[in-house]
């Protein structure tokens, strides 16, 4: 039975209490960008469900509520405990596994400016990504069915954040449609985000036959290349569709 390889558009609302869609031209200090990016949106979507056969593929973002920033200074470990020494205490050996905090060499203060009281609309469908996907009925219509009774139980796999794992959600759903009438009156008319993370473009992507024993048998490499792209908002809306690079 041949499948459809792209689902329906779905529309999700979704908000927290903060938001970080950290700038990778910032090597030290978290910095966030004013609005989410389709990568860390699709991030979200997977908390909720996700299989190798599909993916995810942002078509807008809606920002609801006005930009506004926090910054936190905290101190964090600049360290952690090497795999060498884990390795060791696991084979017996008497091996200290603590990391001191104690120690100033083991401290750094760094700053994260968050984005404060979001709200957005997702926009999205799946297509099928051509990895796993050989088992019988593995098609749109039965991940399309696993995701909607997912939404509707509230089952996810992990909690679903914003860009960082501590940024998490406390609302998300499934909408008919997005009340764009409750955009912010300053996020009214045309804004230039600028030049923006897109995603992810790695060097393997899929076996190239679709199968369990080339699927195990293919060599995957964590090299990737960063994809960028530069939307405009217009009245709260971000087209990504439009906006979307080639890779």
């Amino acid at each position: 039975m041949e499948y459809p390889r792209r689902s329906r558009s779905f529309k999700v609302m979704c908000g927290g209490p903060l938001a970080c869609f950290t700038r990778p031209e910032f090597k030290v200090e978290r910095i966030s960008y004013e609005v989410p990016t389709p990568s860390a949106l699709a991030g979200f979507l997977k908390c909720i469900y996700w299989k190798p056969a599909f993916q995810y593929v942002i078509d807008k973002i809606v920002v609801f509520n006005p930009i506004r920033t926090m910054c936190v200074k905290r101190n964090e470990l600049k360290n952690k405990i090497p795999c060498s020494k884990v390795y060791k205490a696991i084979s017996g050996k008497n091996v200290d596994l603590h990391v001191y905090t104690e120690k100033d060499t083991e401290r750094a203060q760094r700053t994260t400016t968050f984005l404060k009281d979001v709200l957005y609309g997702i926009e999205f469908h799946l297509e099928m990504s051509g990895c796993m996907a050989f088992h019988p009925g593995e098609g749109i219509p039965k991940h399309t069915d696993i995701l909607m009774r997912r939404f509707d139980c509230g089952r996810v796999f992990r909690e679903p954040y914003f860009g960082l794992s501590e940024c998490l959600a406390d609302y998300w759903e499934i909408v008919p449609e997005f009340p764009l009438a409750d955009v912010d009156a300053s996020l009214r008319g045309t804004r230039v985000p600028g030049s923006m993370l897109y995603g992810l473009d790695f060097a393997v992507k899929a076996p190239a036959v679709d199968s369990y024993e080339s699927w195990v048998d293919t060599v995957w490499s964590d090299e990737a290349s960063a994809v960028y792209y530069n939307p405009v908002m217009v009245d709260g809306v971000i087209d990504v569709a439009k906006w979307r690079p080639e890779f």
